[in-house]
């Protein structure tokens, strides 16, 4: 053969090159994760089958087993399969209801007792399969036919002399423990009453500038503080719930949550900035009215009193009124009028000035929410609706899928958009009092 590629160095470089290449294929599928027993050649190999279900705990609940706790499978083979080089036990994974739960690997291979510990566990590669057992949970104990098997492939079978029904559940899967669901509704109902407390007795809710209602009176309830303690309280609910029921809290809030609650807080942060300069102008804007209020009705009280006295010195019995004292008291009587107007024009600006600011009384909770200084507003109806939209989503998604919901950028720009039209029709009104 070298005869052929004798005097020309490219075809020999070429044979090589191709040698090479076979070569370093075949070292690779060498080194190649081991066969699973689905791809093995080995005929002889018989899988294991499932002799018992049980947890670690005491055995009048052997039967159940929680989120986080041991489940432990006897398999009738065990020993005998692992004798092939076809066949890891490392590679099984835990099966609920003929689900595989990726990632959920043994914890430990106890081949003298032919039996796998495991430990289930919510990831990123389960969490579909979770949803799909557990999500929308109506009852405490979920009753799952539980194996082991090869991931995505298929799970062991019952093997016939065990004790285990093939066509019936093998093991109850706690959902909910009964004392945690306990201790949630108790948290949950002393977090709304607290809210609910500090709702009707404080501000914290409601609107905290000036000018401040009568004593008795309260202060109206802000659509923009509404919107970031609801938000608050979904969130924080919807974390308890889904901790409880998979024990997990460090991957429960994702990005789309937190700029759902970085709208309602920027919101409420823009509608008190909004307020505070409001604020400002108007107290500038009243500091140059009253000075001219009481300046003009200071002239008033002196024209008048001058017109008092020409009246009188004119209509007394000896009187002997001259043109110049008519002519006065003419003048004084336009001067006096125009005055009148004039504080009457100004006083009208003052009561507008302090209109516009947000009504400090309240008339009640959904009154206050939907309207302002001049009444209801669409942009106010459509953030309220809008958000409490999202809210019933977002609750109901969190009951199904035991997520927190990932909503698409469009549901997202919606609530800014919603956010942004109410903070923009507040503007026009600092600008005004300019």
């Amino acid at each position: 053969m070298m005869k052929i590629f004798r005097g020309n160095p490219i075809r020999q470089w070429v044979w090589i090159a191709v040698h090479a290449i076979i070569f370093l294929s075949a070292s690779s599928s060498a080194s190649a994760e081991p066969a699973t027993a689905a791809s093995c050649p080995d005929k002889d190999l018989k899988l294991p089958t499932v002799m018992s279900v049980k947890s670690d705990r005491p055995a009048t609940d052997a039967k159940q087993a929680a989120m986080g706790e041991k489940i432990i499978v006897e398999l009738q083979g065990l020993t005998e399969a692992m004798r092939s080089p076809c066949f890891d036990p490392k590679q099984l994974v835990l099966y609920f209801d003929g689900y595989p739960l990726d990632g959920v690997f043994p914890d430990t291979i106890d081949p003298t007792r032919n039996e796998l510990t495991f430990t289930p566990r919510r990831n990123e590669k389960n969490n579909g399969k979770w949803s799909s057992l557990i999500g929308s949970p109506g009852q405490f104990l979920r009753p799952v036919k539980v194996s082991v098997g090869l991931p995505d492939q298929f799970a062991f079978p019952v093997d016939p002399s065990s004790r285990i029904d093939a066509n019936f559940n093998n093991f109850e899967f706690i959902v909910l423990r009964k004392d945690w669901f306990t201790g949630l509704v108790i948290t949950f109902i002393v977090l709304i009453s607290l809210f609910i407390w500090l709702a009707k007795n404080s501000n914290i809710i409601r609107d905290s500038k000036p000018p401040y209602p009568d004593p008795g009176r309260e202060k109206p309830y802000s659509l923009a503080k509404f919107q970031a303690s609801f938000w608050f309280i979904l969130v924080v609910a919807s974390f308890l719930f889904i901790w409880a029921v998979t024990g997990d809290h460090t991957s429960i809030l994702t990005e789309q949550t937190l700029i759902l609650i970085g709208i309602g807080i920027g919101t409420s942060l823009g509608s008190a900035m909004i307020d505070s300069s409001k604020q400002e102008g108007t107290d500038n804007e009243l500091v140059g009215l009253l000075p001219q209020e009481s300046k003009i009705a200071a002239e008033l009280d002196i024209n008048r009193s001058e017109i008092a006295k020409l009246e009188a010195s004119t209509h007394a019995p000896a009187a002997t009124g001259s043109v110049e004292s008519m002519d006065l008291l003419r003048k004084l009587k336009i001067d006096t009028a125009q005055k009148a107007a004039e504080l009457e024009e100004i006083r009208k600006k003052i009561a507008n000035v302090r209109l516009e600011l947000s009504n400090p009384i309240s008339r009640g909770f959904i009154k206050d929410l939907l309207s302002d200084a001049s009444g209801v507003n669409f942009h106010r109806f459509q953030m309220l609706v809008w958000t409490l939209v999202m809210g019933f989503i977002f609750c109901v998604e969190v009951y199904k899928t035991l997520r927190m919901p990932e909503f698409s950028t469009t549901l997202l720009a919606l609530m800014g958009i919603s956010a942004g039209t109410y903070l923009g029709f507040k503007i026009p009104e600092v600008q005004v009092q300019k």
